[in-house]
């Protein structure tokens, strides 16, 4: 495998508990103005920084939102430590070439940094959104993978549920058969569960 060959890493994964509920489906995934309403929360924005601070803290982040308001949002939870790149951003490029030399820690972006990102450095993603879509969900979590000397895995807090609907990052798939619901045992390495209680106010710098 990839992981054998020293390509990828294994990631270790954390699923908070609160997946959304009564949204949508529209073109097959959730309705994204639905999503935004389920993930725009203070106790869900709390959780995010929280499940942060005690998984992943000071590591250098990559979180993936569901629109532009719910990144900035995000965003603010960690102070100077992050910055956005939106569709709307100016100097995308500038912000992210910073990111990867490790100017800050967290950058938060809306499914940009998707297929043929590539930074070996990175230790953590965060799933701040949920979909219905495996391609989706392959392309933000697997991008902790990618291999560097020393390197042995990396963290997924996942605040959307994703493990469930789809089954491990790392899993076999049969990509032969072209409609199906996959099913994926967790294995010997399981997705980790949380609770998301936190208290009402998160720190924030």
């Amino acid at each position: 495998t990839l992981i054998d060959e020293k390509v990828l890493v294994k990631p270790k994964a954390y699923q908070m508990l609160e997946g959304p509920t009564g949204v949508k489906t529209t073109r097959g995934d959730f309705d994204n103005q639905e999503l935004f309403t389920f993930f725009d929360k203070t106790t869900i924005y709390d959780g995010v920084y929280k499940a942060w601070c005690d998984k992943a803290y000071m590591k250098k982040t990559i979180i993936y939102c569901v629109n532009i308001e719910h990144a900035q949002k995000t965003a603010a939870l960690f102070g100077d430590l992050a910055r956005v790149v939106t569709s709307k951003t100016e100097e995308n490029d500038a912000i992210i070439e910073a990111h990867k030399r490790g100017e800050f820690l967290v950058l938060v972006n809306v499914m940009i940094l998707v297929k043929g990102y590539d930074d070996p450095s990175l230790e953590c993603i965060i799933l701040n959104f949920a979909t219905k879509i495996l391609s989706k969900f392959l392309q933000a979590g697997l991008r902790g993978a990618r291999y560097k000397e020393g390197k042995t895995g990396y963290i997924v807090l996942d605040m959307g549920e994703n493990h469930t609907r789809h089954g491990l990052l790392h899993a076999d798939r049969d990509w032969s058969i072209k409609k199906h619901r996959e099913k994926h045992t967790l294995g010997a390495s399981p997705v980790r569960k949380c609770v998301l209680d936190v208290p009402a106010k998160a720190r924030r710098n």
